[in-house]
């Protein structure tokens, strides 16, 4: 297993002037953005999340018809931890004296959600290292124009 820092998207670097001088990946695969199509099997709370989540992660270009199965293992999870934390709070913490199996599942899927948000951006620390393409821009677009053509200085 590969350890350390996960890589830096080509385009990142490119954005960002490339600060570290590396050689770039000319090579990386690239993908329009967009949502893919929903798997019917999804559960109905699954279908939920990708249909809530997915057109705001392609907007801003972090979700492609690629990270389709990533996805669908995101939204599944979550389906599956939302109906553990319904039993825990029907059945109670224990069961027969022993810690209920939906704490391990909820415990379980947590860490898988944890991981797999990061890969998208949906936590407030991997947000921070992502740089999303398309979305809502607070950047006028005459400013922006203008910039380019080097008719204004900010």
């Amino acid at each position: 297993m590969v350890q350390g820092r996960k890589p830096k998207p080509t385009g990142t670097k490119k954005r960002t002037g490339n600060p570290g001088k590396r050689p770039l990946n000319d090579r990386e695969p690239q993908y329009e953005s967009g949502v893919p199509a929903c798997p019917k099997w999804l559960s109905k709370d699954a279908k939920a999340v990708w249909k809530s989540l997915g057109p705001k992660l392609a907007e801003r270009g972090l979700l492609t018809e690629a990270d389709a199965a990533v996805f669908t293992t995101y939204c599944e999870t979550y389906a599956r931890y939302k109906a553990a934390c319904a039993g825990i709070t029907k059945e109670g913490l224990l069961r027969d004296g022993r810690k209920s199996p939906y704490v391990l599942i909820v415990e379980t899927a947590a860490k898988q959600l944890v991981s797999i948000a990061a890969e998208f951006g949906l936590s407030p620390s991997s947000r921070s290292r992502v740089k999303a393409s398309g979305g809502p821009t607070t950047v006028d677009p005459l400013t922006e124009i203008l910039t380019r053509r080097g008719n204004l200085n900010n």
